[in-house]
Parts: structure tokens; C-alpha cells; sequence
């Protein structure tokens, strides 16, 4: 559905499923930190969080993986032909990894220099980051910033190798 729609808008599936998605999947888990925050409970309003989001990148890309592994040992494709062996997809990967120790350590960095105390600015400022991490995603899905995001980089022409 959500790929259907990207395509009557014109909007990229990647960015469909970075943006769209990804809110989509979140919003219960941020309902319920909501909740147990305003119910006092801050503690386990960032451990919900913390572990959904840990959930999500160990569990939820690991497990697939791991099945395919199983599945499709050494038959994987690309342009080149087939690919024996491991098969790792790297481009982007590198990228990500940046956004999420940014992101890391601006939300510790935050709460420490406010005393670990959740107060508006901190919301302010992860806000701030998170549309500006939007901004960033758009800019390199339609080839405006030399950062490789997806799996394609050769579409934008830059070098996968580099990123």
C-alpha cells in the first residue's frame, strides 16, 4: 500500500519506507512512552525507547538475514552475475552508522548536560536533528549530496566504495 501510494505521489520507495514507514511502526511504541512519562515514569519512557529501537536493528534486520542466509546460501545476484560465497550489502552502511552515534550521542550529551532531566529543549533539539537527518536522506536520495544511502549508488554516480 504505502509503495502503491509513493508511486501516484512520485515519492521514492526508499524514502517511503525511511520516512512513512518508520513513523508508522514507531508511533505505538511513542504513544506508550508518552504515557508512562506523563504518568511519571521517565525511566521507562527511555528504556521503552532504548529497547524497542535495539529490538528493531538486532532482531529486525539480523533475523532476516540470518534466514536468508539459510535459505539462499551462495545464490545471490547482482549486475556482475552470481555472486558466490558471503554477500554483505555495504553501501550505506556507513552513513547509517554516523547518523546513529550522532544521534546517540547527542540525545547522552543532552540529558547530561541538563542533568538527566528530560526538559523541552532536549525534545527541541532531537526534533531538530531528526528533520535535519530527513533533509539529509531526501538530499542524497535525489542525488544532491555525495552520500550513497541506498543500493544504487552508481545511480547517482559516486563511488560505493567511498561510503
Amino acid at each position: 500500500f504505502a509503495t502503491f501510494g509513493g508511486c501516484l505521489l512520485s515519492v521514492d520507495p526508499f524514502i517511503i519506507g525511511i520516512v512513512f514507514l518508520a513513523i508508522g511502526t514507531s508511533v505505538p511504541d511513542a504513544l506508550a512512552s508518552f504515557i508512562v512519562a506523563r504518568d511519571g515514569h521517565g525511566d521507562m519512557a527511555i528504556s521503552n525507547a532504548l529497547g524497542s529501537n535495539v529490538f528493531d536493528i538486532l532482531l529486525g534486520l539480523g533475523l532476516p538475514w540470518f534466514l536468508s542466509g539459510l535459505a539462499f546460501p551462495g545464490q545471490v545476484t547482482a549486475p556482475e552475475g552470481q555472486i558466490d560465497g558471503q554477500f554483505v550489502v555495504t553501501n550505506g552502511v556507513v552513513a547509517g552508522m554516523i547518523t546513529l552515534v550522532l544521534g546517540l550521542l547527542l540525545f547522552v550529551g543532552s540529558l547530561v548536560i541538563f542533568r538527566w532531566r528530560m526538559l523541552k529543549p532536549i525534545a527541541v533539539l532531537l526534533a531538530g536533528y531528526y528533520i535535519a537527518f530527513l533533509v539529509v536522506i531526501i538530499m542524497a536520495n535525489r542525488c544532491q549530496i555525495p552520500i550513497c544511502i541506498e543500493l544504487d549508488c552508481a545511480r547517482c554516480g559516486f563511488d560505493p566504495t567511498l561510503f
